[in-house]
């Protein structure tokens, strides 16, 4: 009986709905940035797919009509009266919600940290940095792709916590792959020169960097100008 398939069909495209969704959330959504990683394919896959089963099932019952005797109107007072009641409490429901003061939200200060998204050109990598007091030169001196360890062992550890404290958290991308551009800074407070900047980008949002001096006995630090 084509009913009985319809509703099989639906069941299947249900679950396979669900499954599709999960999967998504699972290895297709970044919970950083709230976007999807893969242009949102499996989100479309997801809603398609249920929606393909429930027309081709509205389809075999349509088909199978035949087997229905024809309609015959009843009247049930008791459903009317309760699907009246269910009407009016929601609607009441409603009214009492939109009537309701929304409740007070503190007073934050707004922050002085540099926006960290939206950074996709060499310009706005540029800015960035001058958004901490930092002059350098307009082109990288090296662009690399680099791989954020799925595993961090201790040797990780110092270079993590430096990254923390600036209020980013790399192991949120531990086995991501993220570019790291370096600058040359021209204004250290020093005088040194060769100093550098380094940004590491994922999906046009910085997630970490630090300034460092490369010679032997050099230094590292936040991407912060130091006081004094």
């Amino acid at each position: 009986m084509r009913v009985g398939n319809a509703l099989k069909l639906a069941c299947v495209g249900f679950g396979l709905g669900v499954l599709l969704r999960v999967v998504q959330m699972l290895y297709f959504f970044d919970y950083e940035t709230g976007f999807y990683t893969d242009g949102g394919v499996m989100a479309w896959l997801s809603l398609g797919v249920p929606l393909a089963a429930a027309v081709a099932g509205g389809v075999l019952c349509f088909r199978s009509r035949r087997y229905f005797g024809p309609y015959v109107p009843r009247r049930n007072v008791l459903v009317g009266v309760v699907g009246l009641l269910s009407a009016a409490a929601l609607l009441c429901c409603a009214g009492l919600v939109m009537n309701l003061d929304p409740p007070a939200l503190p007073t934050v200060a707004a922050s002085t940290a540099p926006d960290t998204t939206g950074i996709s050109s060499n310009e706005d990598r540029v800015s960035f940095l001058s958004q901490y007091g930092w002059q350098v030169n307009q082109e990288p001196l090296v662009t690399e792709e680099l791989t954020i360890p799925k595993e961090m062992d201790e040797s990780y550890d110092e270079y993590l916590e430096l990254q923390t404290a600036q209020g980013f958290d790399l192991t949120k991308y531990a086995g991501k792959r993220v570019k790291r551009y370096t600058y040359e800074i021209t204004n250290y407070l020093s005088g040194e020169t060769g100093v550098q900047a380094n940004l590491l980008i994922y999906r046009d949002k910085v997630v970490g960097g630090e300034v460092l001096s490369p010679q032997m006995n050099g230094f590292v630090h936040g991407l912060s100008m130091p006081q004094g």
